[in-house]
């Protein structure tokens, strides 16, 4: 099953609609290799959710009613939810990855590039975490400008106006700059699945990658935004009626939408095992549109599939070389 083959990369320039297109074929074609390698590690994913969200819900009731013992038992299970959700969110990620390289033709198989992502573990990881502290960092540098905007803004004095426009300034610098780092941080995973590089330089090629095109990337984003919400939605509708069916027998009750201690466990272990199928389902193709994007851009701007026709041809003449030798 792991060894099923995907097709390979696109040899002449898509539009960004026929890549997601493509994205969704995939899937469509080898449905049976995703639920393969994601299922086991998505049921302990929904395990780990499962007893985060019962351990924090339980231990504010258990608060109230001054129950150590069961606050106790809460709050250990929330945090080996908390604990599972970061080891197994991580082991996921990593086996989605491997989906990258099948789709842009940088491994055969599905075991072959799943031992190329393993080993490169803690690039990827440091990448991401550079693309998470360069998001936190422009939400802590905007804030900080609104803050100080608000804190001083006082009504029909000399700087009002002057104040007005550095809250509007900072509200759209947060909102570029979070969209900009966002982006970068989605196709850092593109770059890190198909790049030997350290971490720094795979950071500094991922902002390269993006910015050569930002327009069509942000246009890319988007579109695949709309897809997966298209894609979502008719899945999630068996969530959406047991949410009514449930509001309904709790009489309608506002307590419901937003007291997690109203909802029953079942209801919880529903939602939780829903959610995680649809991310079966959601995830592989935003990583196999976000691969082949990124193999479309280095298309445009390094002519990569030459490149590799090049190499293709090279090599009978260096394997018949070192024959001789």
């Amino acid at each position: 099953m792991e060894t099923a083959a995907f097709e390979p990369p696109p040899q002449q320039l898509q539009s960004v609609g026929d890549l997601i297109g493509r994205a969704i074929r995939l899937y469509r074609k080898n449905i049976k290799l995703f639920f393969h390698v994601l299922l086991w590690p998505t049921v302990f994913l929904t395990a780990a959710k499962v007893a985060f969200h019962w351990g924090v819900t339980n231990f504010s009731l258990r608060l109230d009613q001054k129950d150590w013992t069961m606050m106790g038992l809460s709050a250990v299970a929330a945090l080996l939810g908390m604990l599972g959700l970061i080891v197994i969110a991580l082991f996921l990620q990593l086996r989605q990855l491997s989906f990258i390289r099948l789709v842009t033709g940088f491994a055969d198989n599905y075991t072959e590039a799943y031992a190329y992502i393993c080993k490169r573990k803690w690039k990827i990881i440091g990448l991401v975490m550079l693309s998470y502290i360069a998001i936190f960092a422009s939400v802590m540098f905007w804030s900080v400008v609104i803050t100080v905007c608000m804190a001083m803004f006082r009504a029909n004095s000399a700087t009002t106006y002057a104040l007005l426009g550095g809250m509007i300034f900072g509200l759209i610098g947060l909102a570029v700059s979070v969209t900009v780092t966002s982006i970068a941080l989605y196709f850092a995973f593109a770059v890190g699945a198909c790049e030997d590089l350290s971490v720094t330089n795979l950071f500094k090629r991922t902002i390269s990658l993006v910015f050569q095109d930002f327009w069509r990337a942000g246009y890319f984003c988007t579109l695949l935004f709309v897809a997966l919400v298209v894609i979502s939605y008719p899945l999630s509708l068996p969530l959406v009626l047991v949410s009514i069916f449930e509001f309904m027998r709790q009489g309608m009750s506002p307590d419901f939408l937003t007291d997690p201690g109203k909802m029953p466990f079942y209801y919880t272990l529903f939602n939780q095992t829903w959610e995680s199928i649809v991310s079966i389902i959601t995830w592989p193709i935003s990583f196999m549109a976000t691969g082949l994007f990124y193999y479309d851009v280095r298309m445009r701007k390094e002519g990569i599939d030459l490149v590799r026709q090049i190499d293709l041809i090279a090599a009978p003449a260096v394997s018949a070389s070192q024959e001789k030798h």
